[in-house]
């Protein structure tokens, strides 16, 4: 009985695809992400790997939520602006 097209490996189309559980650990943007116990389907001739699509999703979702730019709530200084009269800035000498 042939192998059915969902198990067979996309890479070499002679391997079968076998689910393990592997924790799936990158960086993103900085930020180190790790997360245990994700199915990850490899390929038993040729180690072609590739994550389940549901486990990238959810990945993707809390990955998005990280990478939201932080807002600045502090309200505006309220001090003057310098005015330089256009001259260029005094070095003050060492001592």
């Amino acid at each position: 009985m042939a192998a059915s097209p969902l198990h067979m490996c996309p890479r070499c189309g002679i391997g079968r695809l076998a689910v393990r559980q592997k924790p799936y650990t990158r960086v993103h943007d900085g930020l180190f992400i790790s997360v245990p116990n994700v199915n990850v389907y490899t390929c038993d001739v040729c180690g072609f790997q590739e994550v389940e699509e549901a486990a990238l999703i959810e990945l993707d979702t809390l990955v998005g939520q990280f990478s939201v730019p932080p807002v600045d709530n502090r309200p505006a200084s309220k001090l003057p602006p310098v005015e330089t009269d256009g001259l260029p800035p005094t070095t003050r000498p060492k001592p």
